[in-house]
């Protein structure tokens, strides 16, 4: 899994939130995947996994940041 995988984001967003009733979702599963192996691997809390996101978001607009 790398950020190229991140290119259809919008694509699965839009799949996963196909006749939902209610909120609508704003992180993508492949996203969610991807966060999980860094905070993982990195050994990272909560909190500095929030910033790292907002870092990927700087780089890739279309990410959101997860909070």
């Amino acid at each position: 899994m790398d950020l190229e995988s991140q290119g259809n984001h919008e694509k699965e967003l839009e799949e996963m939130n196909k006749g939902k009733p209610g909120p609508r979702y704003k992180l993508s599963n492949s996203y969610i995947e991807l966060l999980a192996l860094v905070r993982y691997f990195f050994h990272m809390p909560y909190r500095q996994l929030e910033g790292y996101t907002r870092a990927l978001n700087k780089l890739i607009p279309k990410l959101p940041t997860a909070d």
